[in-house]
This record gives structure tokens, sequence and C-alpha cells, in this order.
């Protein structure tokens, strides 16, 4: 009786699930998260080109309009840009 008690767990299938998960965060989940920080980049990049700020300042604007519709601030930010140059 004590015997099996003591002895180690099989954590084969725990395992293999972790493995899964992490293989899948870091193809589609790490990869999407570089894309949006390139994206958020170029959008401060974007908006200090049309308004003279601080980086806090473009981020702030970003945050500030993020999951409102980002679209059509992107879209503002693209047309500004466009008229300035």
């Amino acid at each position: 009786m004590a015997k099996s008690v003591w002895r180690y767990p099989d954590l084969t299938s725990h395992v293999l699930y972790l493995a899964v998960v992490l293989v899948r965060t870091i193809q589609d989940d790490m990869r999407e998260e570089s894309r949006y920080l390139c994206n958020h980049a170029q959008a401060c990049a974007a908006i200090k080109d049309i308004i003279e700020m601080p980086d806090v300042g473009a981020m702030r604007i970003l945050v500030i309009h993020t999951g409102k519709n980002n679209t059509i601030l992107m879209e503002i930010i693209y047309v500004l840009s466009r008229v300035q140059h």
C-alpha cells in the first residue's frame, strides 16, 4: 500500500499539453504581439511627424483611442501625414 503512494505520478499528458501551449504561444501570440508593437511604434512616429510632442504624449493619444476605433485613428494619421509632406 505505501509503495503506490510514493510512486512518481505519470505527468506525460500534462507535459505534452504544456508543450503544445508553449508552441502556440511562441508561434501565434508572440508574432501577433510583435506586429502590434511595430504598428504602435509606427503610429507614434506618425503622430510625432505631424505634431511636435514627446513620446509619452503620442503614446497617450494611441492609448486613448485604442479599442474605440483604431482603424479610423490610423487613417487620420495617414491622411494628415500626406497633407504635411
